[in-house]
């Protein structure tokens, strides 16, 4: 769903009249751009914050045990949803189409993540696939790795693969970095 939404939201700020607006105001362009990605981000972390706000107390009141270790997966969970929108961030200002975006996205995240998934945990004997495994695992983010860290994190056992946040972090920062870029020095 979060996909779905957040496709949208860079290319219907640059249709024609809307950007038009939004540039006439005495604001930086860096401004504009990393106010609405973060604005987009807020929404996501208000509507899973609560999601899981919910969530401990249907379960504290349900059972009687109050596991406060459920919001464990939240910071990990915004991790990759973070780099996923300025993802869909860059395809939105590039493309400027919300339908080519949300594609892009789900098929990243979708088949592209599940093939980079699989690379990363079947054993390979031969050479080149053993390296052709470490170069996928040290330059394509991999939000399964992220999502299963996360989710160890909530019966306490402490597994945080950090080069799988690494490279998730250094995605959210070059794709935020492009996407400005082309904002910046697009005229519209």
């Amino acid at each position: 769903l979060f996909i779905g939404a957040a496709s949208g939201y860079f290319p219907a700020m640059l249709e024609a009249g809307a950007i038009d607006i939004v540039l006439a105001k005495p604001l930086e362009r860096w401004k504009i751009y990393l106010g609405k990605y973060l604005g987009g981000l807020a929404l996501y972390t208000v509507a899973v914050g609560s999601t899981y706000l919910l969530l401990f107390i249907g379960i504290g009141l349900r059972t009687g045990i109050w596991h406060p270790a459920i919001a464990m997966v939240l910071p990990m969970q915004l991790l990759a949803a973070a780099a996923l929108f300025a993802l869909l961030a860059l395809a939105g200002v590039v493309w400027r189409s919300a339908t080519l975006s949300m594609i892009l996205g789900y098929v990243y995240y979708i088949v592209v993540d599940s093939i980079v998934s699989l690379l990363t945990i079947i054993p390979f004997k031969v050479a080149w696939l053993q390296s052709l495994q470490k170069l996928v695992r040290t330059f394509v983010p991999n939000f399964d790795q992220i999502k299963a860290s996360a989710t160890r994190s909530v019966i306490n056992v402490p597994t945080i693969d950090w080069q799988a946040i690494a490279v998730v972090a250094t995605w959210l920062v070059v794709s935020l970095g492009l996407g400005y870029w082309k904002f910046r020095r697009t005229d519209y």
